[in-house]
């Protein structure tokens, strides 16, 4: 297919550069016609057919490629249109897939040869150089892993724990390490550690599955019990890396203390990528930054046996007979979000713009299986325009949320979920967050050029384009819940009352991270359409699907990566270290 797709390449770029009527009065160079040449190739005989015109060389077709996986695509795709466009064999090979483009050459050449056609025209210099705009690479390595967010950091620094002998490759499409954990601040659940322990601080399996339960709506399942199960277990193996989260916070819908961070005040995202990136520099592990995967290659028994990537200008064929991905989601993919649910289509998203979801692609591309790919989790006050999230502080402060009718929404404007889908049913999928000036202050100054005000409630209405008498029965009725000062003095004026000048800021639900991904077993291995393990292939973190259920609770997205990211590593590093046969080597 990628030889008939070169040749259709070809011929478009050749438009524009059809002889003229004057042009093919000239003596034909040509007998028009289809040809055919084979030469041998690296891994075997490569044919093409060439079409000629009595002008010209019209088209290059090489239907079928023996070459290495990938590398040899590389010639099938670029040097056909080469060819064609300059009207000469006299085009640069493909560096890292010398043989292959030879054997390209030389079948060409034998085919307008059989035509009995002149071949000084072909073998002609061109006036500048012609040069393919892509190099091949093959990389050997024993194990690859795509992504270098939090759970392929963790993968590679668990693999490299369990074989420092392994020759492993890190993979990044970004320029740097970090992605999405990065931006996490809440911490890493966990239950029965010892920072619990020295705290006295009561937790357990029971309890945090729990309460783990009490939020996702789902069932108890073998990977959610893995990630309770492991959650104490990864904190203490970061402690062992340098990364001790030694303080607790107990975040919404956990019923004690279990959300561990930083006690130094660093934040928790920062500490993990800067300690896991060291860990995985000193075990000796191959970054490539800037180097996107595009493909998944497996060998006649089904078995994974390497990665093709691009960076910039190179192709590349990673071998290795272990493969995890750690991609992340597809929480800024607006088109892959749209069609598992058509609500969410054009929503903004609080995630990195790298959260494509390129990983559960190139594994559906294998056969994988997906679940729960309709399962997001949404930012409820996210300002529309410039996607800031708006802090929930001023939710928790007492900040009131209407529609654009300028009714008071019902749900709790703590609840999260709750809240974003009362927001999601709302005309225009959005409403306005209206506070006083006892809570300007917890406005990041980013978001202040984006208030609307007024002196009154009439004045903010016609400001905010609401319906005056709506939003002035609003503002009667809050007030009347509150007390009118802050303290017994009398002296400060209750800071949530809506009072002197009023603001609105108009707010939408925003995606912030998926939670359908690759079906994965408890051990990390990513599950086939027909329910079984792929050989080979293993997938943690936002990229794998069907731990958390409808929602998840606060803090357990970086368990789920550490937990997950652990276990990828740790299997694929015990698969490596056995022959091909499950022999130990």
């Amino acid at each position: 297919m990628k030889g008939w797709l070169a040749g259709l390449a070809a011929g478009l770029l050749l438009f524009g550069c059809t002889p003229t009527a004057e042009e093919s009065v000239q003596p034909s160079l040509y007998p028009a016609g289809e040809y055919h040449g084979t030469a041998m190739g690296y891994q075997g005989e490569l044919e093409v057919s060439v079409l000629l015109t009595d002008s010209h060389i019209d088209e290059i077709r090489a239907p079928v490629c023996p070459e290495t996986t990938g590398i040899g695509a590389v010639v099938v795709e670029q040097l056909p249109g080469l060819i064609v466009a300059n009207q000469t064999l006299q085009v640069d090979v493909v560096a890292g897939a010398t043989v292959t483009s030879r054997a390209l050459l030389d079948a060409v050449q034998q085919a307008v040869e059989s035509s009995g056609a002149d071949l000084t025209p072909l073998l002609e210099e061109p006036e500048e150089p012609v040069s393919p705009s892509l190099q091949a690479q093959v990389t050997e390595a024993d194990l690859v892993i795509v992504g270098a967010g939090g759970a392929g950091l963790t993968a590679a620094a668990a693999a490299a724990q369990v074989n420092p002998d392994l020759d492993i490759v890190l993979l990044e499409k970004t320029g740097a390490v970090g992605g999405d954990t990065l931006r996490a601040e809440d911490g890493v659940n966990a239950a029965g550690t010892s920072v619990q322990q020295q705290t006295g601080v009561e937790d357990g399996f029971e309890r945090m599955l729990f309460d783990t339960l009490a939020v996702s709506g789902g069932e108890e399942a073998e990977p959610l019990e893995v990630l309770v199960g492991d959650s104490s277990s990864a904190i203490e193996w970061l402690a062992g890396l340098g990364i001790p989260l030694d303080a607790l916070r107990q975040l919404d819908g956990s019923t004690v203390e279990r959300t561990h961070f930083p006690s130094d005040g660093t934040p928790i995202g920062q500490a993990l990528v800067d300690g896991l990136a060291d860990a995985v520099q000193q075990a000796g592990v191959t970054l490539c930054l800037n180097t996107q995967a595009t493909g998944l290659v497996t060998d006649a028994q089904g078995r994974i046996c390497g990665v093709i990537a691009e960076s910039p200008g190179v192709r590349h064929y990673y071998t290795g007979r272990a493969v995890i991905l750690a991609t992340g989601g597809f929480a800024a993919n607006d088109r892959l979000c749209g069609s598992y649910r058509t609500l969410l289509r054009g929503l903004d998203t609080v995630s990195g713009d790298a959260a494509q979801g390129e990983g559960i692609t190139i594994a559906q591309a294998l056969g994988a299986a997906t679940v729960d790919m309709q399962q997001v989790l949404l930012e409820p006050t996210v300002h529309r325009g410039s996607a800031q999230i708006v802090p929930r502080s001023l939710r928790e402060a007492g900040a009131i949320l209407v529609s654009r009718e300028g009714e008071p929404l019902e749900a709790d404007p703590l609840n999260d979920a709750a809240l974003s889908e009362e927001l999601l049913a709302q005309s225009g999928r959005c409403g306005w967050m209206i506070f006083g000036e006892g809570l300007l202050h917890l406005l990041p100054e980013t978001l202040q050029p984006y208030l609307v005000s007024g002196e009154d409630p009439a004045a903010l209405a016609q400001s905010a384009g609401l319906p005056v008498e709506a939003l002035e029965a609003v503002v009667e009725t809050r007030n009347a819940e509150l007390p009118e000062t802050a303290d017994e003095t009398g002296n400060e004026r209750y800071p949530a009352r809506l009072e002197g000048t009023l603001y609105a800021l108009e707010v939408a639900p925003g995606i912030q991270s998926t939670l359908g991904g690759l079906e994965i077993t408890a051990d990390a291995e990513v599950i086939g359409a027909d329910g079984n393990p792929i050989p080979g292939l293993y997938a943690a973190g936002e990229v794998a699907g069907g731990i958390h259920g409808e929602q998840a609770l606060p803090g357990n997205m970086l368990t789920d990566l550490l937990v997950f990211g652990r276990r990828a590593g740790q299997n694929a590093a015990i698969l490596l270290s056995q022959g091909e046969n499950g022999d130990d080597v």
